[in-house]
């Protein structure tokens, strides 16, 4: 059973489960004395009882600690915590590639090649030092981005776990003595014959092809045949899935998975020179820079046995822009969204005269970002990373980005001299022009609009000034509909519930403050507010509805002992109970967006730009949390500006 967020274990702060396998699990935990985030794998109790088990355990601690590689991930400590075993390992930021073929499916050959030759490099290293890794997988190979855009991600090989000395005095027999992944498992290990180097090598042809392809080698109905499959049936060939490949892949997957391993290459860095001599040279491509394969279309992806490796519950091909691509916006070349075509039309319904286009697809969102010391709004497809195109480049300062019901329309504030005003455009930038012909009546100053996904005519605003605050309801034409009841403090940043019968917002103790508490209050002016912080919470900002109205996310100052905090993205539900961290991290986050189906979140993050106190970068998680991940490496100077997503 996994120990929940908060434990302290030998001196570590566990945060959140990382994985399970079949020693233990590796949680997140905070280091007990130096200021960062370990991978921290425990062994079960009950195996840590087991003496066989026990020594499997202390072998991979005192051989991986050996290994110090840029490919290969760290090993810092080892010990034992009330007769449980636990590795301290260095924690990787990024996705593995099992998660990148669920994501992206078969890679572009020479990207593919890539990852293999930089996994060679970690093996070749071990195997110099007499350690086999004897579970070669994507799941074990890591893509990390390095924070610069003109420089391709680190490839690293992670759980050493079954790593052993070749010497035969320290062969371990016991219970499980195939120590491996079927679906990547050489003929001598599945014969329980003695294993040499080339047992990896063999897997890393076996990634090769999944790689190529998107299905593993052999995709058998079960244990039994992909045992036979690999001691009987001949490699497969990668250009019968793939027509496009060069021929030479076949010739390389069938010489690293040879059934004879003398007939196999001698070490890894043979297998990538023979496929580089064979391959005319090419200029680099662009997914050789970024943490993912390009964003082009690619032939449909072979389906996937469920037998060789299930899909995580809910994610499935579900894209994110797991890959770190640099801010260049995509004039020419294919990419996963197209953009939207002009309209000029009026919204149905007798809602606003506005601007439109075709709508945003799901996978859209309008990202706020300081280029150059300009802030502007861009079109972003969180599917590839890619930024599709730049909605503005006004010399003025344009954030608070909200989407209309139907994705069509963007309404922003532009700020000029101190003075904030609504502006529109169609979803694709085309149309920009104010939002309303005359400023707002007793309204020097707006914040950014939240728009009624049940009324499309109706917009909840803050109007302010210097000393004063407003949280008002207004129509069509900029007529106020109502002011509502905002409590004795200064309210900011509402956002509507999906039925249109709630408006939450965060209040302050002054016109200026930067955090406070959140509320909400009835839409149509009847009663109070009430408060959802908790009484002793004073840093909370930015909430925004889930699309089902159940939840809240927002941002959370917590005081983790330096000047004015960490920021955090919470979750609780919708009337304040259950208040919990998403990924915490020691890096500011903020601005959370929901995406139009609720399963993830898109927020602004320093989680790659540490070292400078005003990087902002585009980051997206799954809805509990898990899976945080950057879309762009494109830096922001501004600090929390929020992206408009889904509903708000």
């Amino acid at each position: 059973m996994a120990y929940p967020p908060g434990t302290v274990f030998a001196g570590f702060t566990l945060n959140r489960v990382l994985g399970a396998g079949g020693m233990g699990t590796v949680y997140l935990a905070r280091h007990p004395r130096l200021p960062r985030w370990d991978a921290l794998k425990l062994l079960s109790p009950e195996l840590s009882h087991d003496p066989e088990f026990r020594k499997r355990f202390e072998q991979e601690a005192d051989l991986t600690a050996s290994l110090d590689h840029r490919n290969i991930v760290l090993v810092h400590d080892r010990g034992c915590e009330l007769d449980q075993l636990w590795i301290d390992m260095q924690y990787i930021q990024g996705i593995d590639c099992n998660q990148a073929l669920e994501r992206y499916g078969p890679m572009p050959f020479e990207y593919a090649l890539r990852i293999v030759t930089e996994v060679g490099k970690g093996l070749d290293h071990a195997h110099r030092l007499g350690l086999l890794h004897r579970d070669i997988k994507p799941a074990n190979i890591m893509l990390a981005p390095t924070g610069d855009p003109e420089e391709a991600e680190r490839v690293l090989l992670t759980d050493f776990g079954v790593a052993k000395a070749v010497d035969a005095r320290h062969r371990l027999t016991s219970t499980g003595n195939l120590i491996a992944t079927l679906a990547y498992a050489a003929p001598e290990q599945i014969q329980s014959r003695p294993l040499d180097h080339r047992v990896d090598i063999y897997a890393l042809g076996c990634v090769l092809y999944e790689l190529l392809t998107g299905v593993v080698p052999f995709p058998e109905n079960s244990h039994y045949d992909t045992m036979h499959a690999h001691l009987m049936k001949p490699p497969p060939r990668p250009s019968q899935l793939v027509p496009s490949l060069p021929r030479v892949f076949d010739d390389i997957v069938a010489t690293a998975m040879a059934k004879d391993r003398d007939r196999r290459f001698d070490n890894c860095r043979e297998l990538a020179n023979t496929a580089r001599a064979a391959l005319r040279p090419a200029p680099t491509p662009a997914a050789l820079k970024s943490n993912r394969p390009p964003a082009v279309r690619r032939p449909k992806r072979p389906a996937r046995p469920t037998s060789a490796r299930p899909a995580a519950p809910g994610r499935g091909r579900r894209a994110i822009a797991r890959g770190v691509t640099s801010l260049v916006v995509a004039a020419t070349g294919a990419v996963a969204v197209v953009l939207p075509a002009d309209s000029h039309l009026s919204v149905a319904g007798g809602a606003l005269d506005l601007p439109r286009s075709t709508a945003l697809p799901a996978e859209a969102l309008v990202a706020v970002l300081e280029v150059g010391g300009n802030v502007d709004l861009y079109l972003v497809d969180t599917a590839t990373g890619e930024a599709l195109r730049r909605l503005t480049d006004s010399p003025d300062a344009d954030r608070g980005p909200s989407l209309s019901p139907d994705r069509q329309s963007i309404i922003y504030v532009r700020e000029n001299g101190g003075v904030r005003r609504l502006r529109v455009m169609a979803a694709n930038g085309a149309g920009d022009r104010d939002l309303f012909p005359q400023p707002l009546e007793n309204c020097p100053n707006v914040s950014r609009p939240a728009w009624s996904m049940t009324d499309a005519s109706t917009l909840a605003i803050v109007c302010f000034g210097e000393t004063q605050r407003s949280l008002r309801v207004i129509g069509s034409s900029g007529e106020v509909v109502r002011t509502l009841d905002a409590g004795a403090g200064f309210p900011f940043e509402p956002t509507i519930s999906p039925d249109g019968a709630t408006i939450a917002f965060w209040s302050g103790d002054s016109a200026d403050a930067t955090a406070g508490a959140i509320y909400t209050v009835a839409a149509d002016g009847t009663g109070a507010p009430i408060r959802l912080s908790a009484s002793a919470a004073s840093g909370d900002t930015a909430p925004t509805y889930s699309p089902d109205g159940r939840e809240i996310a927002f941002r959370r100052r917590v005081d983790d002992g330096t000047i004015g905090g960490n920021g955090e993205v919470y979750v609780m539900n919708a009337d304040g109970s259950d208040v919990r961290a998403l990924a915490p991290h020691v890096a500011q986050d903020a601005a959370p967006a929901w995406s139009t189906d609720g399963s993830r979140i898109a927020f602004m993050s320093q989680r790659l730009g540490v070292s400078s106190v005003q990087a902002n970068y585009l980051w997206v998680m799954d809805a509990d949390g898990q899976d945080a991940q950057q879309v762009l490496t494109q830096e922001s100077s501004g600090v929390g500006y929020a992206p408009a997503w889904g509903p708000r």
